[in-house]
């Protein structure tokens, strides 16, 4: 069967893109602590919050870079990595794709950003005894996805009121997993999500995501489980990050390409600036006021920006 994992990384923040992220493994049994075996000390795996931390940004690269070759992404820069994973727009963007220095992902950013070159990849003996832990769990790695929704793209899906910031999330979910699914028709797949906006029941979002024969397999605080056309099941948990491997590594390799993209955004507006998480807190909110006279002469919109919601 295919499990896959899904994670979104910043749903709420001001500044930056909106990311959710799915990797998928082919495996014989979907039992949770049957993946974590794939973990070891030379790759390790947990929610991005644990292995990224602002100050210490070369452990969380050198783990993401690790999965990420696993799947055989080993991008050269963040523009070689944004080709590898990223689906296409969901809308016509308000740049008509043409894109800006700080918000498309460009070449001259090399990979690795933070973490030292020698370490970012797995030892010759590390590789070769995470090859034969594959082989002996019958684990393949199928494939890494995300959406990445700059301001601009977020802005105008949100733009008629008639979807929140909540129900796309779970379409940006349920989209990527059914991508996955049709590379393997008639391959059963479990989808494990983490909880959405707090939600319990997700059956009337599921439903308008997505037409076909939907089953309520259980709705509870800490777990809502949902099973599309006899074939494809979603379990949408609480912490799922903490307990599943795909969905820890989703959320690493998330968290990543966020922090790459506020990379560049922060060195585009206020290079010799202290960088910021683009949350709506109160360093993010000096940054905006700071470059608002930059971005004014190089005409870049507000739109573009900053998050509306």
């Amino acid at each position: 069967m295919i499990v896959v994992g899904v994670d979104e990384n910043g749903l709420g923040p001001l500044l930056g893109p909106m990311v959710v992220t799915v990797c998928a493994f082919r495996t014989p049994n979907a039992d949770p602590e049957y993946l974590w075996r794939l973990r070891t000390p030379d790759l390790p795996a947990d929610d991005s919050k644990v292995v990224f931390d602002r100050n210490r940004l070369a452990r969380g690269e050198t783990a993401t870079l690790r999965w990420l070759s696993l799947f055989g992404v080993r991008p050269a820069h963040y523009a070689a990595l944004a080709a590898a994973l990223c689906a296409p727009p969901l809308v016509s963007l308000p740049c008509a794709g043409a894109g800006h220095a700080s918000c498309t992902p460009v070449p001259d950013v090399s990979l690795p950003l933070w973490a030292d070159p020698q370490t970012a990849v797995l030892p010759d003996e590390a590789a070769r005894a995470v090859a034969r832990n594959l082989n002996d769990l019958g684990v393949v790695p199928l494939a890494l996805r995300l959406h990445a929704l700059c301001p601009g793209e977020f802005n105008a899906v949100l733009a008629s009121g008639d979807i929140n910031k909540f129900r796309l999330d779970l379409s940006l979910m349920v989209g990527l997993v059914l991508h996955i699914a049709s590379r393997d028709p008639g391959v059963p797949v479990l989808a494990i999500c983490g909880k959405v906006g707090g939600m319990k029941s997700y059956l009337p979002w599921l439903s308008a995501c997505v037409t076909g024969d939907w089953e309520v397999l259980q709705e509870h605080p800490q777990e809502s489980a949902y099973r599309l056309d006899h074939r494809v099941t979603f379990r949408f948990i609480k912490d799922g990050d903490a307990a599943h491997l795909p969905v820890a590594v989703a959320s690493m390799v998330g968290k990543y390409f966020r922090e790459l993209a506020m990379h560049q955004l922060n060195r585009t507006w206020r290079p010799e600036g202290r960088p910021v998480s683009g949350y709506r807190d109160r360093l993010t909110a000096a940054f905006v006021d700071e470059t608002a006279p930059q971005r004014a002469r190089a005409q870049f919109p507000d739109a573009c920006f900053l998050r509306r919601r």
